[in-house]
């Protein structure tokens, strides 16, 4: 019996430290209107790692986002495949420079659970050295159709107004 729990114990410790070789983490964010943050760090060799984060939306939401990877010296390379947002393509910024920065154009999410995962390798000359990327997640709500409707109508009231004062103000002829 002592030795099954030491087995299982090892086991254990095992599955976490060894869990960035060709494995996927899933990690919740807690979203709220403005800039949300999400990253991994500590990343070692490995290759089609995988990472997903998790969030809800209650409502239409814009939302743009980045992510750049982050290397001392070089040691560690964050190879990105593909990075993707509830079916959303991010697109890099620039081929394959160290570090990678990948970006999101502005799209509309609809209210549920989204996902955004990122597809990996990490490499390097260093063993004991480790790479990790960070990435930002704007959102901002969509305005109404109420809301849009009265932007309308302020501006059809303004110019409106614009033109009658423009009458009123004419001169006359003597």
């Amino acid at each position: 019996m002592k030795n099954k729990i030491l087995a299982a114990v090892a086991l254990a410790v095992a599955s976490v430290s060894g869990s960035q070789v060709a494995s996927a983490a899933t990690f919740p964010i807690v979203v709220s209107e403005g800039s949300n943050y999400f990253g991994n760090s500590g990343l070692t060799n490995g290759t089609d790692l995988s990472d997903s984060f998790t969030f809800t939306l209650d409502d239409d939401f814009f939302a743009n986002a980045s992510v750049i990877s982050i290397s001392l010296n070089g040691l560690q390379d964050i190879d990105f495949k593909s990075i993707t947002l509830d079916g959303h393509a991010f697109s890099p910024a620039l081929g394959d420079p160290l570090p990678e920065t990948w970006y999101l154009d502005p799209v509309v999410l609809t209210p549920g659970d989204k996902t955004l995962t990122l597809v990996y390798d990490v490499s390097g000359t260093n063993p004991n050295s480790t790479a990790s990327y960070s990435g930002t997640l704007n959102i901002s709500p969509v305005p109404e159709p109420t809301t849009w409707a009265m932007l309308i109508a302020g501006f059809g009231l303004i110019g409106t107004g614009m033109r009658m004062r423009r009458r009123s103000t004419a001169p006359v002829a003597a």
